[in-house]
């Protein structure tokens, strides 16, 4: 997945651009944010980049700059904001002192890896024992999205109302939320994992509806951080973006 999403981050590659340095810009609350006397943003203008886009360019990620034609001088930065239809990046003030204004430049974009590294970490780390209860293995859902696997009485009811309701939903999400649906003995930990674009997000939102009229027990709705989308839980996991 990170070498899928590095693939898309590439995909918003650009060359000739206009950049021009800002002293403020207007945060997504519409509030207008003004810098110090010694800060300066490089704003690159892109109609076709929109914030909410999946995949897209996210805060954090690697940009390189370089001057068209010139293959020696590269200046490295990081994206400060992205908006519906521009950029705002982050470069040391040498990148400045050294452009006309405004000026054209090569921009390459690379992904912000911190994120990966942290889940690898917790990976590595992870208890056995609390994630994965002795006993459990066996008991266990298989995560291969194998649409031959017999599911359990209660999920496979759970999937044939999905599929004679006509929600928008292939085989292999109707029988992941009847796996999450039908209980476990003992309780075990699901992982919800692919990658973009393959309806993760739509997979927990039909989950979502259906807990909320009838909930399973110790299933919660937990709000994850600021602007996140809300996620459910039993044991639930999103991963992949």
């Amino acid at each position: 997945e990170e070498a899928q999403q590095a693939q898309h981050t590439h995909a918003y590659d650009m060359v000739r651009v206009e950049v021009e340095p800002v002293r403020d810009y207007m945060d997504a609350n519409g509030m207008m944010n003004c810098l110090g006397p010694s800060e300066l943003l490089t704003r690159v203008k892109c109609e076709s980049l929109l914030a909410e886009k999946r995949p897209c360019i996210q805060r954090g990620d690697k940009v390189i700059a370089s001057r068209p034609g010139d293959g020696t001088s590269r200046w490295e930065g990081f994206v400060y904001i992205v908006t519906h239809n521009a950029l705002l990046l982050l470069f040391g003030t040498e990148f400045h002192t050294a452009q006309p204004t405004p000026t054209q430049m090569n921009l390459s974009f690379s992904v912000e890896r911190l994120t990966h590294r942290l889940m690898h970490r917790a990976v590595d780390e992870v208890r056995l024992s609390v994630a994965w209860p002795s006993g459990s293995a066996a008991s266990a859902p298989s995560a291969d999205g194998d649409t031959s696997e017999k599911l359990p009485d209660e999920g496979e009811t759970i999937a044939a109302s999905l599929r004679a309701s006509g929600a928008e939903l292939d085989e292999q999400q109707r029988r992941a939320i009847g796996k999450l649906m039908a209980p476990a003995s003992p309780p075990v930990p699901f992982l919800l994992f692919g990658p973009f674009g393959t309806g993760k997000t739509r997979t927990l939102t039909e989950y979502l509806r259906i807990i909320t009229g009838r909930k399973p027990p110790g299933a919660h709705v937990e709000q994850a951080a600021a602007g996140a989308k809300p996620a459910a839980s039993r044991g639930a996991k999103a991963g992949g973006g």
